[in-house]
């Protein structure tokens, strides 16, 4: 019956942290997916020389889901052409848009395309960069689906994770501090840690009666 329950447990930690990651990747697929519609629009826009206003209008109503799923990648220090100064933590997407527009405007009106390419490559670049971090994670997503161990440590993770959602759904915002990157060293090595014991533990379980588990440890707690 011991070994019933390790394997029990086994296999409902691993399939926890398979169907974490499958959501996680599908996450990311919609992602990829929006930032493709993106591109598409803006390219569509481009190619128009700034004619296309119903391409411009959905590029500036989803400008803004944009510009935060983009994240840090979508924030720079600028340099506005013809002037001598860096505007700090300059928006890409936000800000970029209008300044196309009114790109496209001065180009015409100059008879020059170089305002309006300046700002379209700029775009394209930085949505671009993104699309392949993208694909990179969800590729290795792909291939941790397989991986019985990495998805064991996810679902374990997922169980110590836990108590820190409940504390943060409950309205305690000052939680979010486990996002940052120290914090998230410490729960890997704790994971790490908890995931091994259980999972030697288990097998062991499995491996062994729970009786004679028990004079293992015995024996190995009589040499300290």
């Amino acid at each position: 019956m011991n070994r019933l329950y390790a394997l029990l447990i086994l296999t409902a930690l691993t399939l926890t942290g398979f169907i974490d990651l499958l959501l996680k990747r599908k996450k990311i697929n919609n992602k990829i997916n929006f930032t493709h519609e993106y591109l598409n629009s803006l390219a569509q826009y481009l190619s128009s020389k700034g004619q296309d206003v119903k391409s411009y209008a959905w590029l500036l109503e989803n400008s803004v889901r944009m510009q935060n799923m983009l994240g840090s990648l979508g924030v720079a220090d600028y340099k506005p052409p013809g002037t001598d100064y860096f505007i700090r933590n300059y928006q890409v997407v936000i800000n970029f848009l209008p300044e196309l527009r009114r790109a496209f405007e001065t180009d015409r009106f100059l008879s020059v395309t170089s305002l309006s390419k300046e700002f379209g490559q700029g775009l394209v670049e930085v949505l671009c960069r993104f699309l392949g971090l993208l694909k990179e994670a969800s590729n290795e997503m792909k291939k941790d689906l397989c991986n019985p161990l990495v998805l064991f440590r996810n679902g374990v993770q997922n169980i110590i994770m836990i108590p820190f959602y409940i504390v943060s759904h409950l309205g305690f915002k000052n939680i979010k501090i486990i996002n940052k990157k120290g914090y998230q060293i410490i729960i890997r090595i704790f994971t790490f840690l908890i995931s091994l014991i259980t999972l030697i533990a288990a097998l062991l379980t499995i491996i062994l009666s729970w009786e004679r588990l028990n004079v293992l440890i015995q024996k190995i707690s009589d040499l300290f």
